[in-house]
């Protein structure tokens, strides 16, 4: 085959011919390739694990697919042309797979150039092979085209009955499931769809459609629904019956980013309820776990301001413009996104390109200008956004820590996201699947702080804080269905200056070290994430394994720290994470030298340690490489890691026995943020938020604020005889003209004047309604008392620790119908030796809505969160955010 035609060779041709060939067959399909020349022989079939593709038809999955059109790419000519040994091979596979119901149809394609030159007569051989299988082997044309859809078809006939043809449409699974995909009813229900032989299209713990940027997988709904009495269910959807059922089942409940975070599992009373897709062969199930409901909020009077969209392009409210960081935003108001979740018929909400008409018809229903034409959204959202609408006041009415601030947000169950700044987000943006939502809904009750990331629109790196909103009068920690997720973005370089002012032990950095954990085993804060004279200090998922090994390996040979893996179906792999459990423990007397003691209600950890040197071995000597891209070890003390799952590529099946791993959570979305470049738009603007870093001219008045830096060296590494702050593009740590994390070098900018001022401030807490987030400072080595009302040497108020109670939604009168009795104001208590008994503690309680600001040095950021509370009054709190 090596003559060629139009410039091709026949071989060329041929190849081409058969991945298109391939690119055709849909998953319930089975194939089998056979390349010949003097002898025949099956591609791919000599590769460890593809053995199968030798003896039996493979099932046409993507990644069978995708393999066997890699094996055919590399077909080279050569030798003679022998048809009788291809066709023999092509009906042993017939003949070998198991899976041949005689209603399947039988096809060999055969692609040569036509040229005899070996082997007996071919026809001899289809003559004797399909009389074995009934002469149902025959040869059928495809069409070409490759996209992830699903193709919707049905048979005409004649009025006597003659088939006259097939009349089919294409359209993608994303845009025919979209109500599946974003059905929600409560934190713990859920709905799936699969066809008639098991293979899941939609489930929660597979990807969104389209969000799918590979060749998919396609899992069979009993890899994802594994309880024993799921099986009856499942064979009955297969042959479309309709039906109910009630009894245990796995949820699987992601803590975060799969990867890095991993996932929990929780056994839930479910109710099943199945039923076919008229006229198809799918059938859906919709499963509710037991008392799970749909919060529903006490009915909110529409105000006027309630509503701006954040399409402020097309917005038709007033106010001026500024810019935030690299956006182009709105400081005077918050602006409100309306996710797919909030639609009654999301792919309404995702197929179109929004108009100013569109927006216009969500204001005048929003506002209440027009309240009986709702324009496609759920019967809650009013309310929603008219609840969160208070939180806009308090995070404009406070200027005290506005500067370490960059990001507040309040996220609803029902799909409404509300951001202040005002700016623009992804039309794909849906903050229930966002990690910090995730990472909060699996914490509920807890306060939740980030490992640090890179902000997306330039604000440098960031730490987020949220906390659930929950409905509901249960006392305990996470009890009551979760309203909303508020969060607050801050500065990392803030959050180690209040560890420092906080810890006599932290500021002895000739003897001691301190940093951050989190239940992850992340490292939230460490003095080499806020150290400027580090030219390129690796902040982002820098896991303590990585950085503090010593602790890390004692950690595990202590059972405090513990792996946990799930099996990522997306890539076929065992995802490897870790979890970290503990109460105070002192373990200076071992070779680690270290103290580690957990925040109460919270899922951090603070570590105090010698500054000793150790011998211990590094337990993972790998940073930036993703967890799915680094196989796992031996050692039980390594990297974020993965194993092969065990998988059967030919029939599309994962070996799962008794002990095997859950199903991971899908991966985040990614975000569509091309049409979100506001560079010409910001050009003449002023910062919505001015960090007037030039006028700042002491280190401890620069350092931490959002924008600024604390420029130490020159532009060639030299040390500056001066120091001074300048907008972090300057010297982003610390080095004039150094590339910032977004890649981006720039000169000396030191004597910009940065006009504009800060005339609104940003709450630096995370509030609605009459919510108290509260972060005490005060060690907890020795052991933690539940009471302590020990007043302060500067001056700050004492801060009594009462036990904590829940946040609740009944805190907030949108969701409660009478107001309840207030608690007494929390205080502030700064304990700052390693011996001392104090807590560094988050304490969240109810809180009437009077509020006295806490006195602070002016230099110093006050190492505490303040408070939060509704109504008119100034605010003051701690800051939080998440990835955006």
């Amino acid at each position: 085959m090596s003559s060629r035609h139009n410039s091709k060779t026949l071989l060329q041709i041929a190849k081409e011919a058969a991945i298109s060939v391939l690119e055709t067959l849909n998953p319930n399909d089975r194939f089998g390739v056979v390349a010949f020349s003097s002898n025949a022989y099956i591609p791919g079939s000599s590769t460890i694990g593809r053995e199968c593709h030798g003896t039996e038809l493979a099932k046409a999955t993507p990644l069978n697919i995708k393999f066997m059109k890699s094996q055919v790419s590399v077909i080279r000519s050569g030798g003679s042309t022998n048809y009788e040994a291809a066709m023999k091979t092509a009906f042993k596979f017939f003949v070998n797979t198991l899976d041949m119901s005689g209603d399947r149809g039988k096809v060999i394609l055969f692609l040569t150039d036509g040229d005899q030159t070996a082997g007996g007569e071919p026809l001899e051989v289809i003559k004797e092979e399909n009389k074995k299988m009934n002469n149902r082997v025959v040869i059928l044309t495809y069409g070409l085209g490759q996209r992830l859809i699903s193709s919707i078809c049905l048979p005409i006939y004649r009025p006597g009955g003659e088939l006259v043809g097939v009349a089919c449409s294409d359209a993608t699974v994303s845009d025919i499931m979209s109500d599946i995909s974003y059905f929600r009813q409560g934190e713990l229900s859920y709905a799936f769809i699969i066809d008639g032989t098991g293979r899941t299209l939609i489930h929660p713990l597979l990807p969104l459609p389209d969000s799918v940027k590979d060749d998919p997988i396609y899992v069979n709904i009993e890899h994802l629904e594994r309880s024993s009495s799921a099986t009856m269910v499942i064979e009955s959807m297969k042959i479309g019956n309709t039906g109910n059922e009630t009894f245990y089942s796995k949820r699987t409940v992601p803590r975060g980013n799969m990867l890095y975070e991993g996932i929990e599992t929780e056994n839930i009373l479910s109710h099943y309820y199945w039923k076919p897709v008229i006229q198809s062969n799918f059938s859906v199930c919709i499963v509710v776990g037991d008392n799970d409901k749909q919060p529903i909020l006490d009915h909110q009077t529409v105000t006027q301001d309630s509503f701006v969209y954040h399409r402020l392009d097309y917005t038709t409210t007033e106010g001026s413009n500024c810019r935030h960081f690299t956006r182009f935003g709105t400081k005077d108001k918050s602006v409100v996104m309306l996710t797919p979740g909030a639609f009654l018929e999301p792919f309404n909400y995702l197929d179109v390109d929004e108009t100013k008409a569109m927006i216009t018809k969500y204001e005048d229903f929003l506002t209440g200008k027009n309240v009986l034409n709702n324009p496609g959204l759920k019967e809650s959202i009013l309310n929603s956004v008219s609840s969160t609408y208070p939180a806009e006041s308090i995070w404009k009415s406070s200027e005290e820590l506005s500067e370490f601030v960059v990001w507040r947000y309040i996220g609803t169950a029902d799909g409404v996201m509300r951001l202040y700044p005002g700016v623009e987000l992804p039309k794909n943006y849906d903050h229930t699947r966002r990690a910090w939502y995730k990472r909060t809904l699996a914490l509920k009750g807890q306060i939740v702080l980030s490992a640090p990331y890179l902000d997306l629109w330039g604000s440098g790196y960031l730490i987020t804080l949220s906390k659930t909103i929950t409905e509901g009068s249960g006392s305990g920690v996470g009890s009551g269905q979760t309203v909303a997720v508020i969060g607050t973005d801050f500065t990392i370089n803030y959050f180690y200056q209040m560890m420092q002012n906080t810890y006599s032990d932290c500021q002895n950095t000739q003897q001691f070290s301190c940093f951050v954990l989190d239940s992850s085993g992340y490292i939230v804060i460490h003095e080499d994430f806020a150290n400027p004279d580090s030219t390129s200090p690796e902040i982002e998922n820098v896991h303590v394994i990585y950085k503090e090994s010593a602790i890390a390996e004692d950690l595990i040979n202590n059972n405090m720290m513990n792996k946990a893996s799930c099996i990522d179906f997306e890539t076929i792999k065992e995802q490897f994470t870790y979890r970290v459990v503990t109460n105070d423990i002192d373990r200076m007397n071992s070779y680690a030298k270290y103290k580690i003691s957990p925040v109460p209600n919270s899922n951090i950890f603070i570590v105090i340690k010698q500054r000793v040197y150790t011998t211990a071995t590094r337990c993972c000597s790998i940073y930036g490489i993703s967890p799915d891209s680094h196989k796992c070890s031996s050692r039980s003390c390594d990297c974020l890691c993965y194993k092969d799952a065990d998988f059967d590529y030919c029939n599309n099946a994962y070996t799962l026995l008794g002990d095997a791993a859950q199903t991971c959570s899908p991966r985040d979305p990614e975000l569509q943020t091309e049409n979100l470049n506001d560079e010409e738009k910001i050009k003449n603007l002023q910062f919505c938020f001015d960090p007037k870093c030039s006028t700042r001219t002491q280190k401890s008045d620069c350092f931490g604020v959002a924008g600024c830096s604390w420029c130490v060296r020159g532009s060639k590494d030299q040390d500056l005889e001066q120091p001074y702050c300048a907008l972090q593009s300057v010297c982003y740590f610390g080095q004039v003209g150094s590339e910032d994390p977004y890649g981006n070098n720039v000169g000396d900018n030191s004597n910009t004047d940065e006009a504009g001022g800060i005339k609104v401030g940003a709450i630096a807490g995370i509030v609605i309604g009459v919510l108290i987030v509260v972060i005490i400072a005060g060690c907890v080595y020795s052991h933690i008392r539940t009471k302590s009302s020990i007043s302060s040497s500067n001056g700050s108020p004492a801060f009594n620790t009462e036990s904590t109670q829940q946040t609740n939604a009944h805190d907030n009168q949108a969701f409660r119908s009478q107001n309840q009795s207030s608690s007494e104001r929390p205080s502030f208590q700064h304990q700052s030796s390693i011996n001392n008994r104090g807590n560094l503690m988050f304490h969240p309680q109810n809180q009437s809505a009077e509020y006295t600001f806490p006195t602070a040095p002016v230099e110093n950021p006050p190492p505490y969160s303040a408070v939060v509370s509704y109504g008119s009054q100034t605010k003051h709190g701690y800051p939080n955010k998440s990835y955006l």
